[in-house]
């Protein structure tokens, strides 16, 4: 191989590698190709290659014409055949060219009925839109007229609101002067609690002086009794056939009937202040009925009783429930506190139509060294209060705090009177206001 030839080759591979270095740039820079076009541009280059392999093989060809005429021929010969088959070649990518060509014309008929399908979709989605939008302005318009309607109730109740907070207010000034006026009178009915306590416990005591002169007196009277028994036996017992009865004495069962109360020697009186002993004495009594019969009533007569412990009350109406023979209260002239309570709370009652029945809060004297104390002792007095009043409330068919209102309706020292014929509408007791035998 000669310089010429050497330099053709050189050239050849200068420009293949120009053409390698711009179809790559190309590659780099331009827009992505289609198919078709990156296969012809492939065929291009495939071409453009074989053209500068037939350029190279006519100089080697002309080269070795000139260094052998004995292989010119041959050379010539292998020429003829590589043109025919570059014409091969030639032909075959013109055939292929043609066949892209005619598929790129398919994709693109194809890509244009894709794109008129499109444009229809677009506009059937256009008018969906349309439609969609005018709802959607409807629906804003709605959501407006509601909002504009919600903000009108809202300023409405806001209004009422403040109107009701400030009627609200009122009625707390009021409740709170109500409560100021309410403590100022349990101020003063604490006051004159404390009065009628100490009164109460005054009275107390002259009674207990009473009872002691009552005491000493009885004992004066034993005494000039027992002088006198002696004179007055023999008199007694030449009387004795004409004073007794000399029959045995008929109980009933039914002490009442055809409105008159029968009442047997089974009784117990129940007079004067309840002290302590009192409770003593009923119970044994009521204990002794009914050991003598459980059949027969018993008669716990009451002609006039101011009340007293509450203890002892207690005492008293646990040995009334207990007791087998049924128990009759009798009020003839007045029942107060402890007595009305017995009376109210009683099984079987009676009263005269006059008779009074007196309901009241319990009293004491609230006394100590300090405040606490005190508040101590004034919760004991509520407790017993509660205890004492609420069985009396119940048997009255009405609340606690209903049945305190009432004592206090008449009279601010809250001493409930009543005469035993409206006692009874007021059900104070289940009594009968008649007479008796």
């Amino acid at each position: 191989m000669n310089k010429r030839s050497i330099f053709l080759c050189s050239m050849l591979v200068a420009c293949l590698f120009h053409h390698v270095t711009i179809a790559e740039s190309e590659k780099e820079t331009a827009p992505p190709l289609s198919q078709a076009e990156r296969a012809l541009k492939k065929i291009t280059l495939q071409r453009d290659q074989l053209a500068a392999e037939n350029t190279l093989r006519d100089e080697q060809l002309k080269t070795e014409l000139h260094d052998s005429s004995k292989e010119t021929k041959k050379l010539r010969s292998t020429y003829i055949l590589l043109q025919e088959r570059v014409k091969m070649e030639r032909f075959k990518l013109q055939t292929e060219r043609s066949k892209l060509e005619l598929e790129n014309a398919l994709e693109a008929a194809k890509h244009q009925k894709e794109v008129e399908n499109l444009k229809v979709e677009i506009e059937k989605l256009d008018l969906e839109n349309l439609k969609v939008q005018k709802m959607l302005q409807k629906q804003l318009a709605d959501l407006a007229a509601k909002k504009q309607k919600t903000e009108l109730e809202n300023l409405f109740n806001k209004e009422k609101d403040r109107q009701s907070l400030s009627q609200l207010e009122r009625e707390r000034d009021t409740l709170a002067l109500e409560n100021a006026k309410a403590h100022e009178e349990v101020r003063k009915l604490e006051i004159t609690l404390n009065k009628e306590q100490q009164n109460i416990k005054i009275e107390m005591a002259r009674l207990g002086l009473e009872s002691k002169r009552a005491a000493f007196k009885q004992k004066q009277y034993r005494i000039a009794l027992t002088q006198l028994n002696s004179d007055l036996e023999l008199r007694q017992k030449r009387e004795t056939w004409k004073s007794e009865v000399n029959q045995e004495l008929e109980y009933n069962e039914e002490p009442f009937g055809k409105g008159v109360l029968t009442i047997s020697d089974r009784r117990i009186p129940l007079n004067g202040p309840i002290i302590k002993g009192t409770a003593d004495y009923v119970t044994e009594r009521i204990h002794y009925f009914n050991n003598k019969s459980q059949a027969f009533p018993i008669f716990i007569m009451i002609d006039r009783c101011p009340g007293g412990s509450a203890m002892e009350r207690y005492r008293i109406l646990k040995a009334m429930e207990a007791s087998k023979a049924p128990i009759h209260v009798v009020v003839k002239s007045f029942a107060a506190s402890m007595a009305a309570i017995i009376l109210t709370l009683a099984e079987h009652s009676y009263a005269y139509p006059n008779a009074i029945i007196l309901h009241h809060q319990p009293l004491s004297i609230v006394h100590g060294e300090n405040l606490t104390q005190q508040q101590e002792q004034l919760e004991t007095l509520k407790e017993w209060a509660r205890r004492l009043h609420l069985p009396v409330a119940k048997k009255m068919e009405r609340s606690l705090k209903e049945f305190y209102a009432q004592m206090y309706e008449k009279r601010s020292t809250g001493d409930w009177e009543e005469f035993a014929d409206r006692a009874k509408k007021l059900k104070m007791g289940r009594f009968h206001c008649q007479r008796h035998s």
